[in-house]
């Protein structure tokens, strides 16, 4: 088992690096996934919710990258990133990319998700289960250890 910058960063430093490197994985896969989909509901008047999976593996790849990811702390880092990131997912298609710069809307979008991810049909189901499952991903993927 192999442990990135063990010998520079201690483990509480090694920890911080993996949080910004995930909230920056996150974000950035917030963007691509938001703008891929709004791609395809424009071009083909559908969404693809198997793009959810994306942050489920690629915010761990970041997490190991930055700071190893040995233990629990690192595997709820994971889950709670891909849970942010794809609930950020939903503010940029629901409301765009300005969201981020208007919080007085915040509360608003929120509802919005909500109601869009709860309704009772046969797509929301499907994109729940993506997203639970993106979830169980990254928090599986994220500790080195449950790899092992």
């Amino acid at each position: 088992m192999q442990i990135y910058n063990a010998h520079l960063l201690n483990n509480k430093r090694r920890f911080w690096k993996a949080v910004v490197y995930g909230l920056l994985a996150a974000l950035g896969c917030a963007f691509v996934i938001s703008y891929l989909m709004r791609l395809t509901a424009d071009q083909m008047n559908m969404i693809f919710t198997i793009l959810y999976f994306i942050p489920g593996y690629l915010i761990p790849k970041a997490i190991h990258k930055a700071g190893g990811g040995i233990g629990k702390k690192y595997a709820y880092l994971g889950a709670i990133l891909t849970f942010l990131s794809l609930l950020l997912c939903d503010f940029f298609l629901l409301a765009g990319y300005q969201v981020l710069f208007q919080p007085q809307i915040w509360p608003l979008t929120l509802r919005m998700v909500f109601n869009f991810r709860f309704a009772l049909n046969l797509n929301s189901l499907l994109s729940l289960l993506c997203i639970a499952f993106s979830i169980a991903i990254a928090y599986r993927e994220s500790d080195i250890t449950a790899n092992a």
